[in-house]
């Protein structure tokens, strides 16, 4: 059986990532038992020393001595670099667990530290600079407790340096690298499953990685991931006993000194797995999806994301429908990127049209989405559609069905989306802008007949057919309340729809959680299948 290496030479990533490159092992082996490396080591197993590049430590839980239940005082670093963590304090020491599989269980203030990596002493550097790349493998108990939780964190917790840690009510990714955090983004990760995750700090940006699925990128020069580099390391609650981590167990976490490619990441994020007997939903591939920019035969600025093996015909296209305010110039620090990234992922065409902009499910918004269809299909041939509506935009995702405006819908999805327009009408921030997408009087006299038809939660529901439905809401969301949108749309087209479903979240209205990129690519599946 032959091995296959992969070079990453100057590869463009489509998500900030720099190139080129260093030369990098993508180490896509044949998962073959019984093959082995010069040094005797499985070639279908991580090893990082060997598969990954600039590797300053390799803390695996397997190393780790002890019965089920007994401390840790010190883990092990098997990477060869002697980097291994330790806690010289008995009451902040983690605990072996030998149940189900060999972890690190941390409680509410138990962490462990390398206090002089990066310090300048003997073979350590003044400072690991970023790029830095980083994988854990770690569980959350569900709702394990109210404070946040750090993965691991450099000097201090909060404005320290390449801090990672999970929020307390979403539990998804933040980072800090010597500047403020930013935003939540992806799903919630209490849900006391495995997960693998990935963070990257590459110095003009960071990204966040679950089980594969990119969940968020942030350019540095926005000021909120900061360029510090990485120096004494605490895993777990951090040496201040600032934001815990309690109810976790971690079975594995290696850091590299370089960045490495979304394929590389996915690869190892799938190897990870296999190795500790853990199944996950990963994407299919992680390619470098890039758009297109255009205009279509109305006149609308579009753009359009394709696939790396795009057919001529039976085409899956993803179509989303922006918020207030938003357009088509969709970037990959935006909110809405990383579902982008997965479905050209998966092989689908995924486009955005600038609508009108404001266009609050108008008849222009509808033509919009005719036009852009139009456009796409005679250029490579639609066969499945799939409609995604944020906020304002749930208005002509729901519309589109009754109004016939694009052909062989299979199913909808809607982002904290607006399905009631007399309820945004009546909040006084959309109130002018709606006037203006459909031509109301001042004095509203002419609402009724101006907006006939246009208010989804007010036709009935066989309005809306069978097409299957996904719901992201969240219960913090005071601008398109859930009860008024999501879940009022839900009720509506329950007793019809092929699936009708709500995902909530804690946060509001368009935050990153909002949305939930395996949850959604795994619901796009079901829909074409």
């Amino acid at each position: 059986m032959s091995k296959r290496l992969v070079s990453f030479d100057d590869q463009a990533t489509g998500t900030g990532l720099p190139a080129p490159v260093e030369a990098t092992l993508n180490a896509t082996y044949a998962p073959v038992e019984g093959v082995l490396d010069p040094a005797g080591r499985p070639l279908a197993s991580l090893v990082a020393v060997r598969d990954l590049p600039r590797v300053v430590f390799d803390l695996d839980a397997d190393d780790v001595a002890g019965a089920n239940g007994s401390p840790v005082s010190v883990w092990p670093d098997r990477s060869g670099n002697g980097r291994y963590f330790f806690q010289a304090t008995a009451a902040k020491r983690p605990t072996v667990n030998t149940v189900g599989r060999r972890t690190v269980r941390f409680g509410a203030d138990s962490f462990m530290v390398r206090p002089d990596l990066g310090n300048g002493g003997l073979a350590e550097p003044a400072g690991y600079a970023q790029p830095n790349t980083y994988f854990m493998l770690v569980k959350f108990e569900p709702k394990s407790n109210a404070s946040a939780r750090i993965l691991f964190s450099g000097s201090t917790p909060l404005n320290g340096r390449n801090n990672c840690y999970l929020d307390a009510v979403s539990q998804a990714g933040d980072f800090e690298a010597g500047e403020n955090s930013w935003p939540n983004s992806g799903a919630p990760l209490d849900d006391g499953q495995w997960h693998v995750v990935t963070a990257v700090f590459g110095g003009t940006f960071a990204a966040w990685y679950v089980d594969g699925f990119l969940v968020t990128v942030r350019p540095s020069a926005t000021g909120t991931t900061g360029v510090e580099p990485m120096k004494s390391t605490s895993l777990g609650a951090g040496t201040t006993g600032a934001l815990p981590i309690n109810g976790a167990e971690i079975a594995k976490f290696v850091m590299c000194n370089a960045v490495l490619p979304p394929e590389q990441i996915l690869n190892v994020t799938k190897r990870i797995a296999a190795d500790k007997g853990v199944t996950i939903a990963a994407p299919s591939t992680q390619g470098t999806p890039t758009y297109v920019a255009d205009t279509d035969s109305g006149g609308q600025g579009i753009r359009y994301w394709l696939p790396q093996q795009v057919k001529p015909t039976g085409n899956t296209l993803v179509i989303w429908s922006h918020q207030s305010g938003g357009d088509q110039s969709i970037t990959p620090s935006a909110f809405q990127y990383p579902l982008i990234h997965a479905a050209a992922n998966e092989g689908w065409i995924v486009a955005a049209s600038q609508m009108h902009d404001n266009n609050w499910g108008s008849a222009a918004a509808l033509t919009d989405l005719t036009n852009l269809h139009t456009y796409i299909n005679s250029r490579w041939g639609v066969s499945k559609v799939i409609l995604v509506g944020a906020s304002m935009g749930g208005l002509a995702t729901a519309l589109a069905i009754p109004n016939g405006a694009v052909p062989n819908i299979r199913g909808c999805i809607g982002i904290d989306a607006a399905f009631s327009l007399s309820n945004m009408f009546a909040n006084s921030a959309y109130t002018a802008a709606i006037r203006t997408a459909y031509g109301i009087a001042t004095d509203d006299s002419d609402y009724a007949a101006k907006t006939a038809g246009h208010d989804p939660i007010l036709r009935p529901a066989s309005d809306f057919g069978s097409v299957p439905w996904r719901f992201y809401v969240g219960d913090g969301d005071t601008t398109v309340p859930p009860a008024n949108h999501g879940d009022a749309m839900s009720a509506k087209v329950l007793a019809t729809a092929g699936e009708s479903t709500v995902v909530r979240h804690a946060y509001a209205h368009l935050s990153g959680v909002a949305i939930q990129v395996s949850d959604v690519v795994a619901f796009i599946k079901r829909c074409i299948a």
